[in-house]
């Protein structure tokens, strides 16, 4: 069995039952050198990097090719790719109170779910990207218009956060009066702010010492 990793010849040092196992030993071998596989090829057949079904058996495996990029270059393309999903969901976010505003109240909760969901996916990728990276919201901060100083990146976080818990009650209590004022009012600022926050976290990936 040949393994190349981006195009070079790695040789195995012992043998393996199943290619699961093998996958894991090649995944340790490239975080322990700060890279992370993005994709996995056995033969001809291309397979994703999460693949949940079966593997085909090793002994009928003749060829594996990976491709393999830097952590933190992974990284700063996930931060990147989760900031430019926001604007979509500000979109959302001021159309579900304007519904409500117009007494469109399922209009307003369909949209919002949409709008939940793409936010679990956001939150999802930015924690996965943080972890890989090494950064946390304290690693950076950002300039924000109505601000003199730039605001440091845990106090977006945890602003936001806080937030998402207001918007929860109000829709456990039922208060829509106190939904629209913060959805229309105080969500959309706070995830421009976010963008910032997330396009400086990917900057700071390619440059760490900046």
């Amino acid at each position: 069995m040949q393994i190349l990793i981006n195009s070079e010849e790695f040789l195995l040092q012992k043998q393996f039952e199943n290619f699961p196992s093998l996958l894991n030993e090649l995944r340790t071998h490239c975080s322990d050198r700060d890279q992370v596989i993005t994709e996995i090829q056995l033969d001809e057949h291309v397979f994703d990097i999460d693949h949940e079904g079966e593997w085909p058996p090793i002994q009928e495996i003749k060829c594996i090719q990976l491709v393999t990029q830097p952590y933190l270059e992974v990284a700063a393309a996930v931060f990147l790719g989760c900031a430019e999903h926001i604007p979509s969901m500000i979109d959302g976010v001021r159309e579900s109170a304007q519904h409500l505003r117009q007494g469109h109240q399922a209009e307003a909760m369909e949209l919002l779910i949409q709008v939940t969901d793409l936010l679990s996916e956001i939150l999802a990728g930015t924690e996965s990207a943080l972890s890989a990276s090494g950064l946390t919201w304290e690693s950076v901060s950002v300039v924000l218009p109505d601000k003199e100083e730039p605001v440091p990146g845990d106090q977006i976080s945890s602003r936001f956060n806080l937030l998402l818990e207001e918007v929860l009650q109000s829709l456990e209590t039922n208060d829509l009066v106190d939904l629209v004022d913060i959805l229309e009012y105080d969500i959309p600022p706070i995830l421009e702010a976010f963008v910032k926050l997330l396009e400086a976290l990917g900057e700071k990936c390619h440059d760490p010492e900046g």
